[in-house]
């Protein structure tokens, strides 16, 4: 798990289970900015496993 310098985390330095644990855990409505990152972090590593397993 990685926190950038402005206080966000680096969600590209995180797992796939980090990933989806951040999803169940983080409160949508308080941080929607950080749940839309940690989405579209989630599926570029699904999009990559996909072509990965091609």
């Amino acid at each position: 798990m990685s926190i950038a310098t402005t206080g966000q985390p680096v969600y590209a330095a995180y797992s796939m289970n980090e990933l989806e644990d951040v999803l169940e855990q983080i409160d949508k409505q308080a941080f929607s900015e950080s749940y839309e990152a940690a989405q579209t972090e989630r599926n570029l590593v699904r999009w990559a496993l996909m072509l990965k397993s091609k």
